[in-house]
């Protein structure tokens, strides 16, 4: 039985697809939803094994990864920690407890995705994530779906079939080993190939070997013969060889058990002569066990002692066996009279049975805690699903009010829809006429610049005309007027036409310096329009140098430096002052 651990490794080896596929590749795979998602997952795990590169699988994880987090989908993700799960496995690397909370939560996601399919993918996989006994259940689970599905849509089927049978015989439980590894036996019947032939005779194996603990030998006998006969057709010799002599071996153990001692020795010598030449030494600890009980059985005691003895260091650290060959020498001893020795024997194997009963109430531990986590699982995915039927039915009628509410809204909204435009013609009206009113103003206010920089030459014309004339002095004045805003009623026509242009120019000097006086308001204005000092005096009916004197005490109102320039400030000022 040693060489059924060599030959576990061959036991998940996939096909071989000779190449490399792309991370577009992969994800195109596994985005098929229908029954053939597995079929076509697998295809993507065996490139994984076939083509064994550490750094090719880390940077697929990176690009898989890097790629869910900026496109979110359910299903890419699940397989994708499948692939993690499964490239760890192959480069040997330790799972973490993210890796067992992926598994986790990708069981509950596609319960919510009711796929059954990838559920079932996700059960077979999840016993790795814990003890290697743990997962009897899951794979019952697991095996269950994938048979209510359909076998034809697992391609691997029958290796999970093979693999729970040796989970059921490593934890005693032969009648299920037998059972499940028989139905392995029929899928298998139709496969060729050297892969299709050791699994083969691995599952005849274990089966002839469960037979053997229920103390069948007929069966027992039965399996080994097929094992031989399947061996036979192996092209690698070694590998021939090894199988042959186990299945001697086992074909001995059948007569062993019917006492037909002298056809026994020949078959099991055959089964140990080749476990020591390649070195299955599992194998030959049974076999030379097997020869130590014929001996006893002959009444040849020595011999037989000395083949238990040997037995017993060749099993090594295999506790099932140890137990088994120290109780024969507590009964050897005892015979030859060695009371001590039979002593010692009888402690090493109550000390083994008592590891033994505890390692397989640690298994069933395990199994009832993998029972109760499942449990839990479960009820938490069916009150989810239930949460998920409330809510879908309340977006149901949620989207039905909101229907409802968006016909009434069209409907108030065609009602309307008239009265807001006309409305919103008003306002574009009334709109338009302020900004020709704006527009009118500023013109106005052009004007009126223009004739005061012409006053300044009429000026000079009438000053040169009193000279000469008599009664030039009241026509003086009486001219001098049209060009000027001493009057108040010239000030106020003014003053309304510049607020009407220019709205945000006063409320931003009052902010900065608070109500100004109206000879500031004027100053301020006639400078904002870049008239010069000349022009502002002939237009207020105010000497120059009263207009300069004037802008000083405008400056300290305004909180302006030396350095800052009063017709600057006053020709840039703009609705931002407000803010």
């Amino acid at each position: 039985m040693k060489l059924t651990a060599l030959i576990t490794g061959l036991l998940l080896s996939l096909m071989s697809f000779g190449q490399k596929l792309t991370t577009k590749q992969l994800m195109q795979l596994w985005s098929a939803s229908d029954t053939s998602q597995t079929t076509k997952a697998e295809i993507t795990y065996a490139d994984l094994k076939q083509n064994k590169d550490l750094k090719t699988f880390n940077r697929r994880l990176f690009e898989l990864y890097t790629y869910l987090s900026h496109h979110a989908n359910n299903r890419l993700l699940i397989r994708t920690w499948i692939y993690e799960v499964l490239g760890k496995s192959e480069f040997k690397i330790n799972f973490s407890a993210t890796d067992k909370l992926h598994m986790q939560k990708g069981q509950k996601m596609a319960g919510l995705m009711e796929d059954d399919q990838l559920l079932s993918e996700l059960f077979s996989l999840y016993p790795r994530m814990s003890s290697p006994y743990d997962n009897s259940y899951y794979t019952l689970r697991s095996l269950e779906i994938q048979r209510r599905i359909g076998m034809e849509h697992f391609p691997l089927f029958y290796l999970r079939l093979i693999n729970f049978s040796i989970s059921m015989y490593h934890v005693g439980e032969y009648k299920a080993a037998i059972d499940y590894g028989k139905n392995a036996l029929e899928l298998l019947e139709n496969r060729g190939g050297e892969d299709a032939l050791q699994r083969r005779v691995l599952q005849l194996d274990y089966v002839g070997a469960s037979y053997k603990q229920l103390d069948k030998p007929d069966s027992v006998n039965y399996y080994y013969r097929q094992l031989q006969k399947y061996a036979l057709q192996f092209k690698d010799s070694i590998l021939k060889q090894i199988w042959l002599g186990i299945a001697k071996g086992g074909m001995g153990y059948s007569l062993i058990m019917e006492n037909n001692y002298a056809a026994a020795r020949p078959l099991v010598e055959a089964n140990l002569a080749s476990s020591l030449k390649y070195g299955q030494m599992q194998d030959a600890a049974m076999a030379r066990s097997a020869l130590a009980e014929i001996d006893f059985a002959r009444q040849k005691y020595q011999k037989a002692l000395l083949g238990w003895q040997q037995a017993y260091k060749w099993y090594g650290q295999d506790l099932l066996g140890k137990l088994q060959v120290s109780h024969s020498l507590g009964v050897i001893f005892n015979k030859l009279g060695d009371f001590d020795s039979s002593l010692y024997y009888y402690q090493r194997y109550a000390e083994y049975k008592i590891k033994f009963n505890q390692q397989n109430n640690r298994e069933k531990s395990d199994v009832l805690q993998s029972r109760i986590e499942f449990n839990k699982m479960d009820g938490a995915l069916q009150v989810a699903k239930k949460d998920i039927r409330a809510e879908k039915n309340i977006r149901l009628a949620i989207l039905t009010c909101l229907l409802l509410l968006a016909i009434i809204a069209i409907l108030i909204y065609n009602r309307s829809r008239i009265k807001h435009k006309l409305a919103l013609e008003k306002v574009q009206t009334r709109q338009r006429l302020a900004e020709l009113e704006i527009s009118k103003a500023k013109e106005q206010i052009k004007t009126f610049t223009e004739r005061i920089k012409k006053s300044e030459a009429l000026i000079e014309e009438l000053k040169a005309v009193q000279q000469t004339e008599n009664n030039a002095g009241p026509n003086l004045e009486e001219k001098l007027l049209a060009f000027t805003l001493v009057t108040n009623e010239g000030w106020e026509d003014f003053r309304i036409e510049f607020i009407k242009a220019y709205p945000a120019f006063y409320p931003a000097l009052q902010k900065r310096a608070g109500n100004l006086t109206p000879a500031e308001e004027r100053l301020a204005a006639l400078i904002h329009l870049q008239l010069n000092n000349t022009e502002i005096a002939g237009s207020l009916g105010i000497a120059k140098e009263s207009v300069s004197r004037s802008k000083r005490r405008l400056k300290t109102r305004l909180d302006l430096s030396e350095m800052d320039s009063l017709e600057l400030f006053l020709t840039q000022i703009s609705p931002t002052e407000l803010k």
